[in-house]
């Protein structure tokens, strides 16, 4: 069998020599690994400017002089100049995460090397899968200290808008089933936040816990240890395909398919305290403001051209206009605040404010009951076979919004003055 060098060496001189990667690439290796680490050394003389990784724990490391960030911080702006170089197992999924976000394989993404999956008969795939079903048990054996009626719920996604979907149902479904002890386990600070809206306790786990606990649960067999996987499809391939059939959504996904619940719920109410001294804190006008939400953790975002003039349109008809920022890696846009609203004062922040206009997000599910006039855009094309992010994640779809909603479907091609005019029509 090829070695990780000899095949990362070959695909790479291949890659050169066909002028796919050049000098003017920015190059980024997608895993701090080691495998990334040998394209690095084989590299010298070209532009690498980054490593991304699905490991929010890498995330902010300075290996070899660059910086670790997570795929969806990094490649938020399209930018055609960039290639990303995987040598990994999880090449197709790292391939198709890019995908959503506007990178295409084999003109932007590249696999070096396949690795090997450890799904083989071998001693070595034994021993592998083994390890890992043990630390999953002493994972398990920790939550539900030897409850037998413990109910285990697993959120195995980081997704703002997954987490809000179970805040929605998950009361009503241990209620139907009579279930009085239960544990839930997400991934991430923001799930756990998203989570305590709707007052649920919950545990947050790494990524990797979650892996090795879901691994021993389905060894075990979910039933027996009690364990329900909150998520519409995970490692579930059939299930997938369902997502966008005949007008399928998102929120009938986990209505049937996650949850099993006959009724679709859409009145939600969430924790939420009173924002006015963001208004003082920031100087913006009740009623006349616009919050602005360029960024998403799973779509492209439309280029700063689009949200500069939008935001000179806003400030010219008389609205103070800011922007949802966290750090460095979301800035304000420019001529805007940037503003931090915590997840229970943003409905109460956009119910004085008057208006938001942002990216389809986990954030629009959040913000979905707010009294304000909301625009979502969504970018153009298919994510999910031939779903795309619209026919899937449209509010109205999901019974989330409808009155005083805009949905648009943009490109990044399209005309900018185009696509403002009609935003501030709406506004």
């Amino acid at each position: 069998m090829e070695s990780m060098e000899q095949a990362v060496a070959k695909n790479l001189d291949e890659l050169i020599k066909s002028d796919k990667i050049t000098k003017a690439s920015e190059i980024i290796l997608f895993g701090a690994n080691k495998s990334s680490m040998y394209i690095y050394d084989l590299l010298g003389g070209f532009d690498i400017v980054a490593i991304i990784d699905n490991d929010t724990r890498k995330t902010g490391q300075i290996i070899n002089g660059l910086k670790v960030y997570t795929p969806e911080e990094y490649l938020n702006t399209y930018n055609d100049e960039i290639r990303i170089l995987i040598a990994s197992e999880y090449y197709a999924e790292m391939c198709d995460q890019l995908e959503v976000l506007g990178y295409r394989r084999n003109i932007e993404v590249f696999p070096l090397w396949k690795g090997r999956r450890y799904y083989d008969t071998s001693k070595e795939t034994f021993d592998y899968h083994s390890a890992q079903a043990i630390r999953g048990k002493d994972i398990y054996d920790r939550l539900v200290e030897n409850d037998l009626d413990m109910h285990l719920f697993i959120c195995p996604y980081a997704g703002t808008g997954d987490i809000y979907l179970v805040g929605m149902y998950l009361e009503k479904y241990i209620k139907q089933r009579n279930i009085t002890n239960y544990v839930l386990t997400v991934i991430g600070k923001g799930c756990e936040k998203i989570a305590n809206l709707f007052e649920l306790n919950c545990i947050n786990l790494s990524q990797r816990d979650t892996e090795d606990l879901l691994l021993f649960s389905r060894v075990v067999g979910l039933g027996k240890c009690k364990v329900r996987i909150l998520n519409d499809g995970y490692l579930q391939v059939m299930v997938k395909r369902m997502r966008g059939y005949k007008g399928v959504d998102f929120h009938t996904m986990f209505q049937n398919c996650v949850f099993e619940v006959d009724e679709k719920l859409a009145d939600v109410s969430i924790n939420q305290q009173n924002a006015d001294d963001l208004f003082e804190q920031y100087n913006l006008i009740k009623g006349k403001t616009v919050l602005l939400s360029p960024y998403a953790n799973t779509i492209y975002s439309m280029p700063n051209e689009f949200w500069e003039n939008l935001a000179d349109e806003l400030v010219n008809s008389g609205y103070t206009v800011c922007t949802n920022s966290c750090g460095e890696n979301e800035p304000p846009i420019k001529g805007t605040e940037g503003v931090f609203i915590p997840y229970n004062k943003v409905v109460d922040f956009l119910d004085k404010a008057g208006c938001f206009v942002g990216m389809r997000s986990g954030l629009c599910d959040i913000v979905s009951s707010t009294k304000a006039k909301m625009v979502v855009l969504y970018p153009d094309g298919n994510i999910f076979g031939t779903c795309s992010t619209y026919d899937y994640f449209s509010l109205e779809k999901m019974g989330l919004k409808k009155d005083g909603l805009l949905e648009v479907i943009v490109r990044r091609d399209m005309d900018v003055e185009c696509v403002v005019g009609e935003i501030i029509k709406q506004v």
